[in-house]
C-alpha cells in the first residue's frame, strides 16, 4: 500500500513539474523587474525554475537534494521579500514587479504542497498568484490549478471510500466512524475540508520550510504558517486576523482507531448541517427580496428592452445618459445557477478571494482580508455577523474560469464601427485633457457579492459601466457630472479623488451644506435588470438583500 501511494504521488508531482517547466521570466517581466530595481531577484528565481527543466523523476522519498533545496530556498526568500510589499497595501495596489516576483516564486513552490499531499495549500497559493499575476503567467497558473483541483477531488474520494470500507468492516453505521486515511483525522465530508486541512497545515510547519515564511503563507492559504492563520490573512496593513484553533484530529499520519473515530464521529453531519443551514438562510433572504420587488416603483430614467448596439449608442452613449436595460440577460446561465448557493460553493468553495471588511472603503477601520469563498459565505454572506464583508470589484471570472461559461459579454459594450471608434478617441482626449487612447477592446468584468447592507460610497469611474444584477436587489443613487461641486470630492492629490466625502446614507449637512442642493435619481435594480452609467457619473450603491452583481467596464 505504501509503495502504491509513493508511486501515485510521484506521478502527481511529475505532472505538476511538467507544467512548471513552461514557466519563464519573459523579456517584458525582466524589463519590469529591472526598472523597479528588483533585478537582484531574477537570478534566484531563474535558479528555482531551472531546477524543473532537468527534473525527470521527482524523488518523493528524499525530495530535498542539495540542488532542489537551494532552488526552493531561493524561491522562499524571494516570495517572503515580495510579500513584505504585498502586506502593506491592497493586493491589487502592489507594484507590478513585486506581483511578478510573488507569482513566479509561488509557482516554484507548488510542487512541495502537492508532494506533501496538501492540495488546498497549493490551491490557495495559486489563487494569490493569479490575483498577483502577470498576463504571461495566467495560463500556466490555470493549468496548474486544474491539476491540483483534480488531486483535491481524488483525495476526497479516496477518503470517502476508505471511510465506507472501514465502516462496512466494523459493522457500525457509516456516520459513526472517523477517518483513518493517511491525511489524518479529516472527516470524509467536503464541507469540513477547510477546517481540517487548515489544521493539517498548521501541524506541518517543520516540513515545509520553517518560520521564515510564516506571515506570508498565512495569506496564501495556510501553507507553512506557524501562528494559526491558516486561511485568513490581510493585505491592508497591520491587522493579521488569525483563524480560531481547531482540534488536530491526529496529525498527518494519525490513525483512526475506534476511540479516535468516535472522537470525530459527528464531523460529517456537522458539515452537512452547516451547509444546509447556509442554504436555508440564503433562500429566506432572497425570498424577502422577491417580495420587495413586487412593490418596486417604476424606473425614473430611460428604459430600454434589450436594445441593439446602434440604439443603445444613440440613446445612451452619445448623450451621456444613464439607462435601465431590461431583458438583456435573458438566457444567461448565471441568472439561474448563481441563485443556487450550493453551485457556487461547489465551484469556488475552496478558492481564495479578497474580501473587504467594513461598511465603506472610506472608513478608517476598513480593511481587506483573503479567505476561502466558503469562509466568506459562512462569516458574512448569510450570517448575522456584526461586520460587513464584501467580495467587491474583483475579476472573479478571470480567477475562476468555469464561471465565465455562465455569462455573456453584452454586445452593447463592444465598439466595432471604425468611425465611432475615432469619435470616441477624440471625445476621450477632450474629456480627460490628455493624449492617451482609450482601450476600446478591453472589457473589464468585475464581480460583486455581498450580504444586505453593503455600500459603495458615492464615487465615479473613468469608464462606461453596465451593472448587471444577477441575484437580489440593489439601490443606486445617481448624480450627473455637473453636480460635482456639490458633492465634495476628496482633493485631487488624494488617491480617492474620484470619491465624495459625503456619506449618502447619513449626510452631514453642516459640514457639506451644498449636498442638500444636489439633484439625484434613485434606481432600484432587481435580478435580471442592468443599469448603464456613463463614465464619470457619480453613483452611490447599497444592496437591499444578499446580492450578486457583475459590472462591465468599457471605454
Amino acid at each position: 500500500m505504501e509503495r502504491s501511494l509513493i508511486e501515485r504521488v510521484r506521478r502527481e508531482v511529475q505532472e505538476v513539474v511538467n507544467v512548471l517547466k513552461k514557466v519563464t521570466i519573459t523579456p517584458a517581466m525582466r524589463t519590469e523587474l529591472e526598472h523597479a530595481g528588483a533585478e537582484e531577484n531574477i537570478g534566484p528565481l531563474e535558479s528555482a525554475l531551472e531546477f524543473y527543466k532537468h527534473v525527470r523523476e521527482p524523488n518523493v522519498v528524499a525530495r530535498l537534494t542539495p540542488e532542489s533545496a537551494a532552488a526552493e530556498g531561493h524561491a522562499r526568500n524571494v516570495r517572503t521579500r515580495a510579500y513584505e510589499h504585498i502586506y502593506s497595501v491592497r493586493y491589487d495596489d502592489v507594484p507590478p514587479a513585486w506581483r511578478i516576483l510573488y507569482s513566479v516564486s509561488s509557482f516554484a513552490l507548488v510542487h512541495v504542497f502537492v508532494e506533501q499531499q496538501r492540495p488546498l495549500s497549493a490551491i490557495h497559493t495559486l489563487d494569490l498568484a493569479l490575483m498577483m499575476g502577470h498576463p504571461d503567467l495566467s495560463d500556466i497558473a490555470h493549468q496548474l490549478m486544474k491539476i491540483v483541483q483534480r488531486l483535491r477531488r481524488e483525495a476526497d474520494e479516496r477518503e470517502s471510500n476508505e471511510e465506507n470500507g472501514s465502516s462496512g468492516a466494523s459493522g457500525r453505521p457509516q456516520q459513526g466512524k472517523g477517518n483513518s486515511s493517511a491525511r489524518g483525522g479529516r472527516g470524509g465530508n467536503a464541507d469540513d475540508d477547510d477546517e481540517d486541512e487548515d489544521d493539517e497545515d498548521d501541524e506541518e510547519d517543520g516540513e515545509a520550510g520553517g518560520n521564515d515564511d510564516d506571515h506570508e503563507d498565512e495569506t496564501s492559504g495556510g501553507a507553512d504558517d506557524t501562528d494559526g492563520g491558516a486561511s485568513g490573512g490581510t493585505s491592508s496593513g497591520g491587522d493579521r486576523r488569525g483563524r480560531r484553533g481547531g482540534g488536530g484530529g491526529g496529525g498527518r499520519g494519525g490513525g483512526g482507531g475506534g476511540g479516535r473515530g468516535r472522537k470525530r464521529q459527528r464531523a460529517p453531519s456537522r458539515g452537512k448541517q452547516r451547509t444546509a443551514s447556509l442554504l436555508r438562510r440564503w433562500e429566506s433572504r432572497l425570498a424577502a427580496a422577491t417580495d420587495a420587488e413586487r412593490h418596486a416603483r417604476p424606473a425614473p430614467i430611460t428604459v430600454l428592452a434589450n436594445p441593439s448596439p446602434a440604439v443603445f449608442w444613440k440613446t445612451c452613449i452619445e448623450p451621456h445618459r444613464p439607462c435601465l436595460l431590461r431583458n438583456m440577460c435573458t438566457g444567461w446561465p448565471c441568472m439561474e445557477k448563481w441563485r443556487d448557493l450550493s453551485y457556487l460553493l461547489d465551484i469556488a468553495g475552496d478558492r481564495l478571494v479578497p474580501v473587504e471588511i467594513g461598511e465603506r472603503y472610506t472608513d478608517d477601520e476598513w480593511r481587506q482580508e483573503l479567505m476561502s469563498f466558503r469562509e466568506f459565505v459562512e462569516r458574512y454572506l448569510v450570517s448575522d455577523h456584526g461586520e460587513i464583508g464584501y467580495l467587491a470589484q474583483h475579476e472573479l471570472l478571470e480567477q475562476i474560469r468555469p464561471l465565465r461559461n455562465d455569462i455573456q459579454v453584452p454586445d452593447i459594450c463592444m465598439v466595432e464601427d471604425q468611425d465611432l471608434r475615432k469619435r470616441l478617441c477624440a471625445e476621450h482626449t477632450k474629456r480627460f485633457r490628455d493624449h492617451s487612447s482609450p482601450d476600446l477592446d478591453r472589457i473589464a468584468v468585475n464581480t460583486w457579492i455581498g450580504p444586505q447592507g453593503t455600500k459603495s460610497p458615492l464615487h465615479h469611474d473613468p469608464k462606461n459601466n453596465v451593472l448587471v444584477q444577477v441575484v437580489g436587489r440593489k439601490s443606486i443613487r445617481l448624480f450627473d457630472e455637473t453636480e460635482t461641486p456639490k458633492l465634495y470630492p476628496f482633493p485631487e492629490e488624494d488617491m480617492m479623488s474620484n470619491t465624495s466625502q459625503v456619506d449618502c446614507s447619513h449626510p452631514d449637512l453642516e459640514k457639506f451644506p451644498l449636498y442638500a442642493e444636489a439633484t439625484s435619481t434613485v434606481v432600484s435594480l432587481s435580478a435580471g435588470d442592468a443599469l448603464f452609467m456613463p463614465a464619470r457619473m457619480w453613483h452611490y450603491v447599497e444592496s437591499q438583500s444578499p446580492s450578486v452583481s457583475l459590472s462591465f467596464w468599457f471605454a
